[in-house]
């Protein structure tokens, strides 16, 4: 098994708060003495408000946008379906991915607390092709509402969209395969479209504004009983601060490095690659670190270097951007598709696996002292 790098070695020791440990340490408002000068500028809370009308929502209210037209397609294309309409809807589950996987930092709230856990029904990988087979071989009623999340969402469509590659049209239109297959690509579309609508639902500030669960944490009322989710501003960014670094760590950890064999010193199993099916894998991870990115420096708006002492600010923001754009461009150059870069060019997978290890050393080290939070273990289980 290759050994670890030694920035790796930095990261480890930091992580030692339980999951369930969401509480911040209190953030200093003053140096001793008095002076305010390394204060940050903003609250929690309105960092927090301004991602989320810049980053948050608009990333759900794009993917529930694109996951509508998509089950439209798919309705269309199961009428009649051809070529253009399976390129069309290969060109809109791709087009999908892009808001998705930007807002994989938002990997808590509604994405997994009950009653919503909507995270899970839209995207758990890596899928089991059998089992999707088994409700195609199947004669029972297909009822996306009986399905476990293993059996529904992105990755089973991927799956009946690429898996029979040049003859997946003939698998639609065959007589004794199509209309199955078509029954349960538009029943799973629709039920993907109603998942990302309940996402724009959970986190809309004029709907159920989970969103308010950030930018007024401690005073958001909660049934008698029960505790709120966050103590206060700085426990929730605290948590928003931990997921930034879970979609950094799970990219290296769980898209290049597990599949690559280098976690338990096995072969490579491209069976464990997020949307293998597509050839996504890469294009996945680098959504994944622009959404970082975005919830990083902001997009129009505040982002979370507005947290930092003015000043480190400067310096932590340019040893970010320099290893973010490091890491990006590491993951950029694996040649693909990624399936086949784990046996033929496994020098570009170690080279981009030590460029996301540094890029999570400057936000788990550097910028998690900076900010003051308690950083702990990732508690992402795939789904």
């Amino acid at each position: 098994m290759p050994r670890l790098p030694a920035a790796l070695l930095l990261v480890l020791p930091l992580a030692a708060c339980t999951a369930g440990d969401r509480k911040a340490p209190a953030r200093d408002s003053a140096l001793p003495g008095g002076d305010t000068a390394s204060a940050p500028l903003h609250s929690p809370e309105a960092v927090m408000a301004s991602l989320g009308e810049t980053v948050i929502l608009p990333d759900y209210r794009a993917f529930a946008e694109g996951s509508a037209a998509a089950a439209a397609a798919a309705t269309a294309f199961c009428a009649a379906p051809d070529s253009a309409g399976l390129d069309g809807l290969r060109a809109a589950w791709w087009a999908l991915r892009s808001p998705w996987k930007q807002a994989e930092v938002m990997r808590f709230g509604p994405y997994r607390e009950q009653p919503w856990r909507i995270g899970p029904a839209i995207d758990t990988w890596p899928g089991d092709p059998t089992v999707w087979q088994e409700i195609l071989d199947d004669t029972a009623e297909i009822d996306v509402d009986l399905y476990g999340t293993t059996r529904k969402g992105m990755p089973p469509v991927e799956w009946l969209l690429w898996e029979g590659g040049d003859a997946a049209l003939a698998d639609f239109t065959a007589a004794e395969t199509g209309a199955r297959r078509c029954a349960l690509l538009t029943a799973l579309s629709d039920e993907l479209a109603r998942e990302a609508a309940a996402m724009v639902t959970a986190w809309d500030p004029d709907q159920q504004d989970w969103l308010a669960q950030l930018t007024a944490a401690g005073t958001v009322p909660v049934p008698e009983g029960e505790a709120p989710f966050f103590e206060d501003g700085d426990a929730a960014f605290s948590e928003y601060a931990n997921r930034l670094i879970f979609a950094v760590e799970d990219t290296r950890l769980m898209r290049l490095s597990k599949p690559f064999g280098e976690l338990e010193g096995t072969a490579p199993q491209p069976a464990l690659l997020e949307s293998r099916f597509s050839d996504r894998s890469r294009q996945d991870a680098l959504d994944t670190l622009a959404g970082v990115r975005r919830h990083v420096l902001g997009d129009g708006g505040l982002g979370m270097v507005d947290l930092l002492p003015p000043d480190d600010r400067a310096a932590l923001t340019a040893a970010f951007e320099q290893s973010w754009a490091t890491a990006e461009a590491e993951v950029a150059a694996i040649p693909e598709p990624l399936a086949a870069s784990l046996d033929d060019d496994p020098a570009s997978l170690r080279r981009a696996i030590q460029a996301l290890t540094a890029l999570q050393v400057v936000l788990q080290v550097d910028m998690a002292q900076a900010w003051q939070i308690t950083v702990r273990f990732n508690d992402n289980d795939g789904d």
